[in-house]
């Protein structure tokens, strides 16, 4: 039997597949990556290997400005990686020791691995193929929505306008456009509607936007303080 596709790569105008012996007989690239979740949760840096992102799109016609990368995991959660994140490694990066934001001066790239420490990957808790943020040393670790496990498709595609959301009330927080759509993910916080038309929305309830900043509690614990919200946030 034919080995099984574990990566589909689409470009504009081409597509192609691989198994993972095709993948593996593409030139390796390794380095250190280590994740920062949304509740501040650190897993140190491990030694990943794998093919650079940069690689695989050149195969299919390689990137301009006004493109970026879609990454899909096979339970569709997708996260879109900028020309710049791609290219120049333009990512917040955080003290492994204390999760505290600190600035790296080696680059950073973005690696579809298969493997950690010299292993393959623990397929039922990381899939075949892993997009992680590498460097050279184990002194960074970048934010867990880069971090897309399960990986199988990556798709080259016009770059969708960057934005941000403010949130105002005990604590303040900013939330850009990649964070706000790993939270809205369907493997996390999704909530759908169906308008009169047919329509299918997609986004978070406004309840655990709330939750982040009425009281210092901003994911666990329930974070949305019904209490509060009941007596009107005074």
């Amino acid at each position: 039997a034919a080995a099984p596709v574990v990566l589909t790569l689409v470009g504009p105008e081409q597509e192609m597949t691989f198994t993972m012996e095709e993948l593996k007989a593409l030139p390796a690239t390794s380095g250190q990556a280590g994740m920062k979740s949304s509740t501040g949760k650190i897993t140190v840096p491990a030694l990943y290997t794998g093919v650079l992102l940069t690689d695989l799109i050149d195969r299919v016609g390689g990137l301009s400005p006004e493109y970026g990368v879609s990454v899909v995991a096979a339970d569709g959660y997708a996260m879109t990686l900028s020309y710049d994140q791609i290219t120049q490694g333009d990512f917040i990066t955080y003290d492994p020791s204390d999760g505290s934001e600190k600035q790296v001066d080696e680059p950073l790239q973005a690696l579809v691995a298969y493997e950690m420490d010299g292993q393959p990957l623990n397929v039922d808790r990381d899939g075949n193929l892993r997009l992680v943020v590498i460097s050279e040393k184990n002194n960074q670790v970048t934010d867990g929505h880069w971090s897309v496990k399960w990986t199988e498709r990556i798709e080259v595609q016009p770059l969708v306008k960057e934005w941000t959301l403010g949130l105002d009330g005990v604590r303040d927080e900013v939330i850009d456009r990649n964070t706000f759509q790993s939270c809205g993910a369907t493997s996390c916080h999704q909530s759908t509607w169906t308008d009169g038309e047919g329509q299918v929305w997609s986004g978070v309830p406004l309840y655990l936007l709330a939750g982040r900043m009425d009281d210092e509690i901003t994911h666990d614990g329930p974070a949305y303080n019904r209490d509060l919200a009941e007596a009107g946030y005074l």
